[in-house]
């Protein structure tokens, strides 16, 4: 009887410690997709020289294609159009003073433009739902 409650006791405690542990995870993999535009920033400065450019932009999208191919794959697939734009354009587009180089500053700027963009298209079509 005592082995029959122990070996019940350990199978409920590991199945315990596993649903745990695939908690923790799905936390730290949320937590890993959120990241702050200075943490972006950070990541896509390979070289840490405080600018990125356009090598460094150019591999920060490549990864985050694959990214996205890799949630298509898995059946995750986001409803967001991807456009297949020039990275050299779109990095011009960001670097607002010319120089060849994104500072954070400019980084936050472009990331606060869309930011507006995006909200100012939700209050549209919210408007219109409205009418």
């Amino acid at each position: 009887m005592k082995t029959t409650i122990l070996k019940f006791s350990l199978v409920a405690f590991s199945f315990f410690c596993l649903l745990n542990v695939n908690a923790q995870s799905k936390v730290a993999k949320k937590d890993k997709q959120k990241l702050t535009v200075e943490e972006k920033f950070a990541k896509a400065d390979t070289n840490n020289d405080g600018v990125i450019v356009l090598a460094e932009y150019e591999t920060m999208l490549a990864k985050k294609k694959e990214r996205k191919e890799r949630k298509a794959t898995r059946g995750e697939a986001s409803t967001k159009r991807t456009k297949n734009v020039d990275p050299a354009k779109r990095f011009a587009k960001v670097d607002s003073d010319g120089n060849g180089q994104v500072t954070l500053t400019e980084f936050l700027a472009r990331k606060a433009k869309k930011k507006n963009k995006k909200n100012k298209k939700s209050e549209n079509s919210e408007n219109r739902d409205l009418k």
